[in-house]
């Protein structure tokens, strides 16, 4: 999937149009939300329980999915308090 996120504004949540649950916010964390995000990867990570997937070189990830999913208007207000 390519999505040309270029022309979305900044701290907007926006839904990629054919893939539904594929958010992204444009400049929506600080040094202080970056940081505490690294450190948890990087407890996540050292504790061994959740395993990286390679899905292509270079391209690493941990799933970690919300259960049970969350509805439409739950995922607006998280986005949002990012």
């Amino acid at each position: 999937v390519e999505w040309d996120v270029s022309r979305l504004p900044f701290g907007v949540a926006a839904q990629h149009a054919e893939m539904r649950g594929l958010w992204l916010v444009r400049r929506c964390m600080g040094a202080e939300q970056i940081a505490r995000i690294r450190d948890f990867f990087y407890a996540v990570d050292s504790s061994g329980r959740f395993r990286w997937h390679c899905y292509e070189p270079g391209r690493l990830m941990m799933p970690l999915h919300a259960s049970p999913a969350l509805d439409a208007e739950t995922t607006r207000r998280v986005i949002q308090g990012i």
